[in-house]
């Protein structure tokens, strides 16, 4: 098996996709045990000519292609062929900090955990450094209904969260397709699902505040899909 699968949703990101997919595979200078599962919904753009730029050049990388029915479903198809221990969900837009990936390894070998929860740092659109995503402490594991709330130590952004694959499985854990703000839901049940969960309060993951992101654009029925 596999031991990380990084499964990236994208969609006409073309000039933010090659920063991402490169911080990823900056990964093989630590180790070479893991995947990056590219699941194009139906760009128009040339998001699949960057795709299949980096496949040619890494054997790491698969590419899936959907007609466009939104993150949750492209998320949805590539945990559906992922083959990793562990399961991370990286946005095309944004991009990882890699060392930070070896904090998480040293904690995975020293324990089991089904979710592992850690900050962010986010970037405007030109990668400049906006504010600190510092949502998890080292209180979060112990206060689960304010994981679930409004409160500050809970966030909606999948990936901030490295998920052991069989506890996805194991729970049916997986988006609902075709709405916008589909981690809200997700996350959820996530939680209700009993995790055995871990926090690093480290900043491990950068979130670019796109002008066209899902959650800055606003749009009648992207809301509507907030309350469905």
């Amino acid at each position: 098996m596999t031991y990380l699968s990084i499964i990236i949703p994208l969609y006409n990101t073309e000039h933010f996709l090659p920063k991402c997919i490169e911080s990823c595979l900056k990964l093989k200078s630590y180790f070479n045990d893991f995947e990056i599962i590219l699941v194009d919904d139906g760009s128009t753009d040339k998001s699949l000519s960057v795709c299949n730029h980096y496949k040619n050049l890494n054997p790491n990388i698969k590419i899936l292609h959907q007609e466009n029915q939104k993150q949750g479903a492209a998320r949805n198809n590539g945990l559906a062929v992922a083959k990793g221990k562990y399961i991370w969900f990286v946005d095309s837009d944004d991009f990882i900090q890699t060392e930070g990936f070896l904090k998480i390894i040293k904690q995975l070998k020293s324990e089991v955990y089904d979710v592992i929860c850690f900050n962010g740092t986010e970037l405007n659109e030109n990668g400049e450094f906006v504010r600190d995503c510092n949502r998890f402490n080292k209180y979060s594991t112990q206060q689960k209904f304010s994981l679930i709330s409004g409160s500050s130590s809970y966030h909606t952004c999948t990936p901030l969260y490295f998920f052991k694959h069989s506890f996805l499985i194991k729970n049916s854990l997986t988006f609902l397709p075709n709405i916008f703000y589909e981690d809200n839901e997700f996350i959820l049940r996530v939680f209700d699902a009993e995790p055995k969960i871990m926090v690093i309060e480290d900043s491990f993951y950068n979130i670019r505040l796109s002008l066209n992101s899902t959650t800055r654009t606003k749009k009648y029925g992207r809301i509507f899909d907030l309350f469905y």
